[in-house]
């Protein structure tokens, strides 16, 4: 069997970084992992980020599927999707790499993030990267699959006071706290 990348997400960067494509890669054996490939302008991969192009990143215990990216003003390429786990369901998951394609260390641990809103079952829909370097991530939570927005610090940490679950409300993308 072949190798299948799916759900591709993609997202325009700055003129000299070309694109940044997401997805879902799945190869024989496995459940599927989280997938992140720069092109150059000109639509040949970029060699200089990841391996020849492409990252690849296992979270959970099963599927990853990543859902939105975003490059931030700094060049740090941010990833939303979920993740889950055989048994306890599934989890919200960013992951921030530096323009070469590395882990960003000082984001999480290790360049990740997961976060778990309710029980059972998590999901990532959407990304806002705010001036300030927060990540504002659109999800839906629960088996009622109430709309939250989870806000992360520009080092992935959840922002205090305010609650790092709030509610979603109408109007823009990401409604604001």
């Amino acid at each position: 069997m072949a190798d299948l990348m799916q759900d591709l997400v993609v997202t325009a960067t700055a003129e000299h970084l070309g694109v940044i494509a997401v997805g879902y890669f799945q190869t024989e054996g496995d459940q599927g992992s989280f997938v992140v490939v720069r092109f150059h302008p000109n639509g040949a991969l970029d060699p200089t980020f990841g391996q020849a192009g492409v990252v690849t990143v296992k979270v959970g215990t099963c599927d990853d599927q990543a859902v939105d990216v975003a490059v931030q003003q700094d060049g740090k390429t941010v990833v939303v999707g979920t993740s889950f786990d055989f048994g306890r369901g599934s989890q919200i998951t960013a992951l921030r790499f530096l323009p070469d394609g590395t882990p960003d260390r000082g984001f999480g641990i290790e360049g990740r993030v997961t976060v778990r809103l309710g029980s059972g079952y998590d999901q990532a829909e959407a990304l806002e990267v705010g001036a300030d370097g927060t990540l504002r991530i659109r999800a839906e939570s629960g088996l009622d699959h109430r709309k939250r927005t989870l806000v992360l610090g520009p080092g992935g940490e959840p922002l205090f006071p305010v609650p790092p679950v709030l509610p979603w409300g109408h109007g823009s993308r990401l409604s604001p706290p």
